[in-house]
């Protein structure tokens, strides 16, 4: 008699799942009196029930995702840092980067020092127009072994990156470490990456 509700249903479990991995010590907002799941000869009342679960858990998602660290995800503060970032926005400290990690980038990818390369980094976004950024200390470099030419043919053509074997290692260390990449080390959704 619930098959017209079962993806609504589906739904909202997943909903709650994600709420409440996200934000465990989190609590739904209290239930409407017409939203209780009560025995019923009315179809339409099951229904509405039904209705009234979803909206709950759908709107206690998003709201977990709108609302500011620390009680929420802040969606909104994480993409202006990604603007700011991976989409140039404020994109100064790249050009800092570049000009004070000149050296590191022209050795060959094995050889280059990330933990120098972090600090350069770091130092390139702290003296940036991004250094007011809430979530800048997230933002971290990391070498792979393939170019950047290679991963941006294979991703145009619909294909994963290349893999980091050690055999693929072996044929690409030549490359250099232009092949930095820049990405943020926590996910939107990690609940306990709070802006520093």
């Amino acid at each position: 008699f619930m098959v017209a509700s079962r993806e609504k249903i589906l739904h909202a479990g997943k909903y709650l799942h994600v709420f409440f991995s996200a934000s465990p010590n989190a609590e739904l907002p209290e239930p409407s009196e017409r939203a209780l799941f009560r025995y019923s000869r009315r179809r339409r009342d099951y229904v509405e029930a039904i209705e009234a679960a979803y909206r709950r858990a759908s709107s206690a998602l998003v709201g977990l995702f709108m609302r500011p660290a620390p009680d929420g995800l802040d969606l909104p503060g994480r993409l202006r840092s990604m603007r700011s970032f991976f989409f140039m926005g404020k994109g100064d400290w790249i050009t800092q980067l570049m000009d004070t990690a000149t050296a590191e980038l022209e050795m060959p990818a094995a050889e280059v020092p990330l933990s120098r390369l972090e600090g350069l980094l770091d130092l390139a976004i702290r003296t940036s127009s991004a250094g007011s950024d809430a979530y800048r200390d997230d933002i971290s470099c990391g070498m792979h072994s393939f170019r950047i030419e290679d991963a941006c043919h294979r991703m145009t053509k619909g294909h994963a990156l290349p893999s980091e074997d050690a055999e693929d290692d072996a044929a690409s260390v030549k490359s250099s470490a232009t092949s930095l990449l820049v990405a943020g080390r926590a996910s939107a959704l990690s609940s306990d990456a709070a802006p520093a």
